[in-house]
């Protein structure tokens, strides 16, 4: 898969970071039970602090992984996770 995302915070569509993190953990299995052999999430640092607009500009703020204070979200973990559990038995 050469990208995918889910965004967090965006309160206007419901999405959360428990809800990002579920989707990280399920999309990348599906992927490598499929065959894949990546699984590229499209951006590593929220800038949620820029707002922007309205939703469906701001949201591509949302995705990140990791805030700009340098904590990450739970989808970080799950990243982390699928690809050393799905990534590494691969090789």
């Amino acid at each position: 898969v050469l990208e995918t995302g889910y965004p967090t915070d965006m309160d206007i569509l419901w999405y959360t970071e428990e809800k990002q993190a579920a989707y990280i953990t399920e999309a990348g299995r599906a992927v490598f039970d499929a065959g894949g052999s990546g699984f590229f999430y499209f951006k590593l640092v929220a800038v949620e602090e820029l707002g922007g607009g309205p939703w469906y500009q701001d949201h591509e703020n949302h995705y990140g992984l990791v805030r700009t204070d340098d904590t990450y979200k739970q989808g970080f973990f799950a990243y982390k996770d699928i690809i050393e559990q799905l990534g590494g038995a691969r090789r």
